[in-house]
This record gives structure tokens, sequence and C-alpha cells, in this order.
């Protein structure tokens, strides 16, 4: 038969394998044992560290900050030339019956120069020149002769 094993088992077996103590660090016995790298430690403990950088490091540093800067203030207070100025907006594509008004590239044209306002004004134009619609279509006309 089988023995039953508690669930501590494996702890058990392990503690047995294993010192689970818990280690304690002894300074003297580390000073014996590297007694060269321990007086490496106390000769640099009366030297200042040794992590300043060399003043050409730091001056370069600041140099590429500086044209960094001054490049960037160059861009923003420059004017732009006469020439470079942004085009003056075309004026509104001219169109001569509503058709050509309301046509995809009349549109498409108008968006384009003014946005949404353009194209709205655009079609406010074509639908005064077009005018009101009639109310019924000729189809339903055609069926109101048929029935009466």
């Amino acid at each position: 038969m089988s023995q039953r094993r508690d669930e501590n088992w494996l702890d058990d077996e392990l503690r047995r394998a294993i010192d689970t103590t818990n280690p304690q660090f002894d300074a003297e016995a580390w000073k014996q044992k590297y007694a060269v790298e321990y007086q490496t430690l106390v000769a640099r403990l009366g030297k200042p560290p040794s992590s300043k950088r060399p003043i050409r490091f730091v001056i370069t540093r600041y140099a590429i900050a500086a044209v960094i800067l001054i490049g960037v203030g160059v861009l923003l207070t420059r004017t732009p030339e006469p020439g470079e100025r942004e085009p003056a907006p075309r004026p509104g594509p001219t169109v001569t019956s509503p058709a050509e008004m309301t046509s995809m590239m009349a549109l498409r044209a108008a968006y384009r120069q003014g946005g949404q306002d353009a194209l709205e004004q655009l079609l406010d134009t074509a639908m005064e020149k077009l005018g009101p619609r009639p109310s019924e279509t000729p189809t339903l006309r055609l069926l109101s002769d048929f029935e009466g």
C-alpha cells in the first residue's frame, strides 16, 4: 500500500535537502577573504568621484542646443517673401446653366475653394435659378388622369 502523504510533504523534503535558514552577512569574514578588494574600496573613499565629464563635452552640448534654439527662432520670426505668400483664393466657378451648376465638377470645385459654406452657397444659387419643384410628380398626374 502506498503511504498517504500530507500537503507539507514536498516542503519537508526540500528543507532536508537545502539549508533554508536566513543567511547572515559577516563583514569581518568578507574583509579577510577579500582583503585586496576591501583595500581598493577604502582607497577610493578618499578620492572625489571621477564622474565629471570633460569640459569640451559640456561646451559641445550647449553649442548644439544654442544652434537649435537659434534655428527655431529664425524659422518662427521669418516673414515670407512677397512671392511666397499664399495665393489669393480663386473666384468661384463661373457657370451659365443650372445643370452645369449642379454637376459634380462644379460641386467639387466649390468645395475645394471654400469648403462647406461655398458648397451651400452654390447649391442655394442653383436652387434660386431652378425654382421650386412642383408638388406633384408627372407620374402621379398621369395616374390620376387614368382613374377619373
